[in-house]
């Protein structure tokens, strides 16, 4: 398998961070997670441009430095996506429809790279609309592990990723299901 980092995921708090991590040690994919403060500070809609115009995004080259294990060449990230996290009940309808058709990213030179991803309102609901357990309160977000565990010495559950892909695709408040199919891609490549 490449060693080459397939992905960057930015996510929105603790508990798509929790599934970004799931999705990168079932898959034992290359795959770089940015999450604010280990996700307990939820980097939002409205913040997405201050991040993306940090150090690590100003340029090729500093993003050459900072994911040095992401391909590329001397103008563009090759064979990696930068898929971003978000649920949308903290930005207004514009900035939902600015960021889910990628209007928004339009002025990044890696804007290509970019791949929205949306929680309507937010990823709690979406996970109720589907069936899923989901966190009640704030203080058990980040804590899905009966859905999402880590993966353990008997390796990755395939099967458990594939059925919650099918689940998003039925569900018209999420299309997490473009983040798990472009995953799961990546691992038939190396089977």
């Amino acid at each position: 398998m490449s060693n080459n980092t397939k992905a960057i995921i930015i996510v929105h708090g603790k508990s798509e961070l929790t599934i970004a991590q799931f999705i990168k040690s079932n898959l034992r994919l290359p795959i770089e997670l940015i999450a604010r403060n280990k996700g307990r500070v939820s980097i939002q809609i409205g913040s997405l441009d201050h991040l993306l115009t940090d150090f690590r995004f100003k340029n090729i080259k500093n993003f050459r430095n900072s994911f040095s294990s992401v391909e590329s060449n001397k103008k563009e990230i090759i064979n990696c996506k930068i898929f971003m996290i978000m649920d949308l009940d903290d930005a207004d309808t514009s900035a939902q429809e600015s960021y889910k058709n990628k209007i928004m990213f339009n002025k990044y030179w890696f804007k290509d790279q970019i791949v929205p991803i949306y929680n309507n309102r937010n990823l709690e609901e979406v996970l109720k609309y589907m069936g899923y357990p989901y966190a009640k309160t704030k203080s058990k977000k980040g804590e899905y592990v009966t859905v999402f565990p880590v993966a353990d010495a008997r390796g990755a559950d395939r099967k458990q990723i594939e059925e919650f892909c099918e689940a998003c695709k039925k569900c018209k408040n999420t299309n997490m299901e473009i983040l798990l199919e472009y995953c799961l891609q990546q691992t038939i490549k190396y089977i």
